[in-house]
C-alpha cells in the first residue's frame, strides 16, 4: 500500500458496556487520523440526554505510550459545550480528528477521560488491521 494514500478501516465497533455508541470506520492519513461515530440516543433521559468531547481526548497505539491529541471535531460540540437531543429515537454521526498514527496493524486505545464513567467516549483494543485496509484515491 502507498504511504502517501489514505486508508479506510471499516470497524464497527460497539462501546461496553453502553451500546449506544458505536466506532464505524477510521481513515488513516498523513494529516489526521479520523474516526468516525454512529450515537443514538436512549431512553435513559425523556428527550435523549446530550453529547460532548473532551477537549483533552487522544489515542495511543500499544506499542508506544505516545498520545496522539485530538486536533478537532466536526459535529460534535468540545465540552463544556453540549449537543442536546430532541428525542430518545434520535441518531447522530460526528467524526473525531487526532494527530496521525503510523500507517501499521495494531491496537489502538480512544481516550476521552483517564478515569472514565460508563458515560464517558473511551474504548480500548481497536484492532487496526491494515490487510482489510481499503486505499482512498483522491482526485
Amino acid at each position: 500500500m502507498d504511504k502517501k494514500r489514505d486508508l479506510l478501516l471499516q470497524l464497527n465497533v460497539v462501546r461496553k458496556p453502553n451500546t449506544n455508541l458505536i466506532i464505524l470506520r477510521a481513515i488513516l492519513s498523513e494529516i489526521h487520523t479520523r474516526i468516525d461515530f454512529g450515537y443514538f440516543a436512549t431512553d435513559e433521559y425523556y428527550r435523549g440526554g446530550w453529547i460532548k468531547m473532551s477537549p483533552d481526548s487522544y489515542l495511543r497505539t500499544n506499542s508506544s505510550e505516545a498520545k496522539y491529541k485530538l486536533k478537532y471535531t466536526d459535529d460534535i460540540p468540545l465540552a463544556p459545550a453540549r449537543l442536546d437531543f430532541e428525542s430518545n429515537k434520535d441518531w447522530h454521526y460526528f467524526s473525531l480528528f487526532f494527530e496521525p498514527i503510523p500507517k501499521r496493524s495494531c491496537k489502538i486505545d480512544l481516550i476521552e477521560v483517564e478515569n472514565p464513567q460508563d458515560t464517558d467516549f473511551n474504548y480500548y483494543g481497536i484492532k487496526l488491521d491494515l490487510n482489510n485496509a481499503e486505499e482512498i484515491i483522491k482526485p
